[in-house]
Formats: structure tokens, sequence, C-alpha cells
């Protein structure tokens, strides 16, 4: 699946009422994604797209961006298990099940292709900043030590994606 509709995917998660699991899970799934499309992104080496991803207004490329014969979910440094990640449900007061439900174990599983590079880029962008803003808010909500901490952990991945995109932008080894 293309990269851009797994941006959506986590877009209606996050645009609905999520609950505080799922908003962890969205920084981990984004976190993943990121790293995944950046390496396929950095393998195409592009020349106009880090000039458009640092804000340039260059040619808009309309290339496909893929790693064919390599399944998905090996393109990045996937963690091992995303229920690995989450909190347990006494945390913040829910279930796991809602976490996992939709976005499947890992967003990044389903990845082929990045069609549109730039849009894609800038809706991860979009997303990253989006999730980072929840996880402030929860890190100011969190009912004791370890669900604070599981939101800092959330946020420090979802900074470092920022980084990647951010070094992708400089040409940088990311």
């Amino acid at each position: 699946m293309d990269a851009t509709r797994l941006v959506a995917q986590a877009e209606r998660v996050l645009g609905g009422d999520p609950q505080p699991e799922e908003v962890i899970a969205e920084a981990w799934h984004a976190y993943e994604l990121t790293e995944a499309v950046v390496r396929m992104v950095r393998g195409r080496q592009a020349p106009y797209l880090r000039e458009s991803v640092a804000g340039a207004r260059g040619v808009r490329g309309e290339d496909s961006v893929s790693i064919p014969g390599q399944p998905a979910g090996r393109v990045g440094g996937v963690p091992p298990s995303l229920a690995e990640l989450l909190p347990p449900a006494e945390t913040f007061g829910g279930g796991r099940t809602a976490v996992l439900t939709g976005a499947g174990a890992s967003r990044v599983a389903q990845l082929t292709t990045v069609r549109h590079p730039e849009r894609a880029l800038a809706a991860l962008d979009a997303l990253l900043v989006g999730i980072g803003r929840a996880l402030i808010g929860l890190i100011g909500t969190a009912a004791d030590e370890q669900a604070y901490w599981q939101c800092v952990e959330a946020l420090d991945a979802v900074e470092e994606a920022n980084d990647q995109l951010r070094s992708l932008g400089r040409g940088g080894p990311g």
C-alpha cells in the first residue's frame, strides 16, 4: 500500500476520539512508517526531492519509490512487536484491544510503495506534529509514572522520526 494512504489511516484514527493507548500506538506506527519511507526515498537518491523536502519549490516528481523483492516490514528497523511497546491496560484505565484493531500489528508491514514522495513526506510531517501535540497533552494528564514515561518514550520516537525527515531534506545520512 502507498505511504500516503497509510498516513491517512493514522489520521482517521487520531481524528476520532482516540484513547491514550491509541495515541501511543499511533506514535510508534508513525515512527516505523517514517523510518521505512525515509529509507525507501533515500534509496532512490532523487536530488529534486531533497530540495523539495527542505522547503524549496522545485520540480514535483511523480516517481514511485519502492523496494522490489523486499518484504514489507523489513524496510526499516521495525520493533519486534508493537504490543511490547504499549502500556498495560490498567495504565490508562482501558484495554489494549482497541489499539490493535484497525491498524493491525503495524502499518509499516503494509507499505509497498511511495508513489508521490513529496506528498508522503509532507503528510508524515503533519502526522508527526499532530501526534506530538497529543502526546504532550497526555504527558500532562498521565495518571502515574509508568504512563508518563510511556508517553515520553513515544514522544521521543516522534521527535526522532521528525529528525529523520529533516535529515532527508538536508541530504544527510539520517
